[in-house]
């Protein structure tokens, strides 16, 4: 088993407005390791491009790029509107390296909303998104970065993934992948026969209990013959 990175750092009073992993990290990076062998393959073929929206606390980038992609010619974005989170990250990722003895690659954090500004439009070869899922009040979704924004997900709790599901084309490359977090309340089948509309066909990677919760982590792929 891959270790599971090293987030102690989230102790400072600096970032206590950060997410701290939680059952949906720990999904996530479950999800990533079931599909270790195919991500390192894809690896193997070309330079990947890769990202994480909504880093928070760099846990799941930290695992993603050091754990299953070690020492593999990659290179990483981390975005998050919280300039906290964007800080605890790249510091959670630092750290992690030596951990993992991760000697290659490059990453980037960026205090953006998804990936606006970066330039990289259809190049992303694997995309990561825990995104806010908890049903809310529209009016709960905050308007400025603070630890709400790491849940409050508006109707169904589906309001931000939305946006990012609408745009999904324009971020990923040809053969890109892209993993998300849902709970039942999502209404996760609804989601994979939306996206059949855009052409992606999806696997449910990953399904646990979690408390009230149920978790699921949804895999999207269109031409990657690794992952359909």
């Amino acid at each position: 088993m891959i270790p599971t990175p090293d987030t102690s750092c989230l102790l400072e009073d600096v970032f206590q407005d950060v997410y701290e992993p939680a059952e949906d990290t720990f999904a996530l990076l479950d999800a990533l390791e079931e599909d270790k062998d195919k991500l390192c393959k894809f690896a193997a073929e070309k330079l990947l491009f890769t990202a994480e929206i909504g880093c928070g606390s760099g846990c799941v980038s930290s695992f993603f790029k050091s754990g299953i992609l070690q020492n593999r010619p990659t290179i990483h974005f981390m975005t998050d509107i919280s300039n906290a989170a964007c800080n605890a990250a790249t510091n959670v990722v630092n750290k992690n390296r030596e951990l993992y003895n991760d000697k290659s690659g490059i990453l980037l954090t960026a205090q953006t909303y998804f990936l606006q500004g970066l330039r990289i439009k259809k190049s992303i070869d694997v995309l990561l998104f825990n995104p806010p899922y908890v049903p809310t009040e529209f009016e709960e979704i905050p308007k400025e970065a603070n630890i709400a924004s790491a849940w409050a997900g508006g109707t169904d709790g589906m309001d931000v993934t939305n946006q990012l599901l609408n745009n999904l084309s324009d971020i990923l490359s040809a053969d890109g992948v892209f993993y998300m977090v849902a709970v039942a309340r999502n209404k996760p089948e609804k989601i994979q026969t939306y996206m059949l509309r855009y052409g992606y066909d999806s696997k449910e990677v990953l399904r646990r209990k979690a408390g009230r919760e149920t978790l699921c982590v949804l895999r999207f792929s269109k031409n990657s013959a690794l992952f359909v």
